[in-house]
């Protein structure tokens, strides 16, 4: 409760990474996004930050403004996977399929067995139309992988 409160008087300058991590645990993404965007204000190399940011901007709604700071969590290889799925949904949920299949195509290069991004992948293919036999080659990649 001190946390929130906190956060509600605006003092998230007092907020650690920790709290903002057991904030959206909870479910409290709007919550986390004030904390999150002044740490992003003061100019953090953290990808983490920007992955969470990413994150919670996504589940309030904003998935245009989410898309910098997980693009960002990108250009980290210890979060391509993670960011690189939360955008490739933010994506696909808005229609942009073929943004959302280029993200795909890196975190499949790097995680070749990431069966949701190659379910999501075969799923942008067959929403734009284009490409249908290989999305039918991603479900049967899928299923080769993951046979249930």
């Amino acid at each position: 409760m001190l946390l929130i409160a906190l956060v509600a008087v605006g003092c998230s300058h007092d907020v650690t990474l920790d709290d903002i991590r057991a904030m959206q645990a909870a479910g409290q993404m709007k919550t986390s996004v004030q904390p999150l965007r002044d740490m992003v204000d003061a100019k953090t190399d953290d990808p983490e930050v920007y992955f969470l940011y990413g994150r919670a901007l996504s589940a309030i709604g904003e998935h245009d403004a989410a898309l910098w700071p997980l693009r960002r969590a990108m250009e980290s290889e210890d979060w391509l996977v993670p960011a690189g799925m939360q955008f490739a949904n933010n994506a696909f949920d808005t229609g942009n399929n073929e943004t959302a299949i280029d993200v795909l195509d890196k975190v499949i290069e790097v995680s070749p067995e990431e069966v949701s991004a190659i379910v999501l992948r075969a799923r942008a293919r067959i929403e734009s139309r284009k490409n249908v036999e290989l999305a039918l080659a991603d479900a049967d990649l899928a299923l080769e992988i993951d046979p249930d």
